[in-house]
């Protein structure tokens, strides 16, 4: 890592050999003008509000946390699938006991995570004993089933205290993330979260043909959408 003039430089080796030694996890206070350089020399500039680095063989928030987060908000895990980073998050759908009925109409309910492209798991948890899966007779029933995006049940009124706590941890990868043609290979990401973001997710990027500056001492201009010097 080198410093000049106020500005943070960080290039594909100096990151390897900084993550190898220790734990490297920035949260930014006030907003960074990042600039991105591709292998080609083309360079993007946005302001972030926060961003940290990790790779893709562990997760250096598991490093500095020494623990598992679960949380409503998007969460990054130590997890790799198939070369991308593995997310979890908690979706609480709540009370769903009022669309019980015994007319056999069957209802989706999302799990509104944006950009899932494959879904790990999702387990539930809550506080009433339920066991998923499929009960019939003559005049009572409840089905249901997990599906990517969506739980989807149907329910006699008798069995609606099966539907009065229903909650999800569902762990995902995304579509926004590159996948790496060789996991056991170390390979630098870069974890930010754009100060024009509106959802709170962050945007992960692989640094390994790249690099990235990160300047100080910058506040984000909604009105122009852009970084503007302090």
């Amino acid at each position: 890592m080198m410093k000049q003039s106020g500005i943070l430089f960080i290039g594909k080796k100096i990151i390897k050999s900084l993550m190898l030694s220790s734990a490297l996890l920035v949260s930014a206070q006030a907003d960074f003008l990042m600039t991105l350089t591709d292998k080609n020399g083309t360079e993007e500039s946005l302001c972030v509000k926060s961003y940290s680095f990790s790779n893709n063989l562990e997760s250096l928030q598991k490093k500095v946390n020494q623990k598992d987060i679960y949380s409503e908000e998007e969460t990054l895990t130590n997890k790799v699938f198939m070369g991308k980073p593995v997310f979890r998050k908690i979706v609480k759908l709540g009370d769903l006991s009022s669309f019980a009925n015994n007319n056999n109409v069957w209802k989706n309910v999302n799990f509104n995570i944006n950009n899932m492209e494959t879904q790990i798991s999702a387990i539930h948890f809550g506080s009433v004993n339920k066991t998923y899966g499929f009960i019939h007779t003559s005049e009572n029933q409840f089905r249901d089933l997990i599906y990517k995006n969506y739980y989807r049940f149907v329910s006699s009124i008798n069995y609606k205290n099966k539907l009065s706590d229903v909650n999800f941890i569902v762990e995902y990868t995304k579509t926004t993330d590159t996948a790496q043609t060789n996991p056991n290979e170390l390979t630098t990401l870069v974890h930010y979260l754009p100060s024009d973001s509106t959802t709170n997710e962050y945007i992960t990027k692989s640094m390994d043909d790249a690099g990235i500056r990160l300047q100080k001492n910058y506040t984000y201009d909604a009105s122009t959408n852009s970084c503007t010097k302090n």
